[in-house]
């Protein structure tokens, strides 16, 4: 399991780079050739995942061995994207994708922790709580794409579905949006994409309430 380092509380922008990196996922692929953009997004997610190491890993060794994993996840990626269409590449999609989500979700988790245990209310508290809803966007993202690798009919898409769609549409839903051109099919997608909405609507409720009550606390 992933080891959060105690003295990064008293880092100051600690924050910044991976917001940089998560900002970097949603923007770049959007100005690139359809191939390109979902190796960009990959590498946005790697980039995310390595300055999250950094910052949470107590020792290099750890560093290194997780960051390893992390790159194992993004060349199965990047196979899955150059070769031919396979049970192979399908495999390789699947475990770069469930690479990602783990250490995607343990970013949630140690970052949620200190946002949401800590006293002070700082720049840092509102970057990490950005920083923390962008990741779950990104997090269900990696959730559509493998029901949609383990069940072709998933998603209904007026264009041919890639990654930047369901990229794309896990925002939508996280922010309630909802255009209707990409719509959840089966019982799972339905139900991950309403799970998605519900957890749209509470984090940032949670964390402006988690904010204030802080601000009150220091100012009574």
């Amino acid at each position: 399991m992933l080891c959060c380092n105690e003295m990064g509380a008293s880092q100051q922008n600690k924050y910044k780079q991976l917001l940089l990196s998560l900002i970097f996922i949603l923007v770049i692929p959007a100005l690139l050739p359809d191939i390109i953009d979902s190796f960009s997004i990959s590498l946005g997610i790697l980039l995310s995942i390595l300055v999250f190491l950094r910052q949470f890993c107590l020792n290099n060794r750890l560093f290194r061995l997780y960051a390893l994993f992390a790159t194992a996840g993004f060349l199965c990626d990047g196979f899955h994207l150059i070769a031919a269409n396979g049970w192979y590449t399908w495999l390789a999609a699947v475990a770069a994708d469930s690479i990602y989500f783990m250490f995607l979700l343990a970013a949630v988790l140690l970052i949620g922790r200190e946002i949401f245990v800590g006293q002070q209310v700082t720049n840092d508290t509102i970057v990490g709580g950005v920083c923390l809803y962008l990741i779950l966007g990104v997090i269900w993202s990696l959730l559509y794409d493998n029901l949609f690798l383990l069940q072709q009919q998933a998603f209904r898409c007026v264009d041919p579905i890639a990654f930047f769609e369901l990229l794309y549409f896990s925002f939508a839903t996280l922010t309630t949006v909802g255009y209707g051109d990409i719509m959840p099919v089966t019982q799972l997608a339905k139900m991950a994409a309403s799970l998605q909405g519900i957890v749209g609507i509470l984090f940032p409720s949670v964390f402006m309430a988690r904010l204030i009550g802080l601000y009150q606390l220091k100012h009574s």
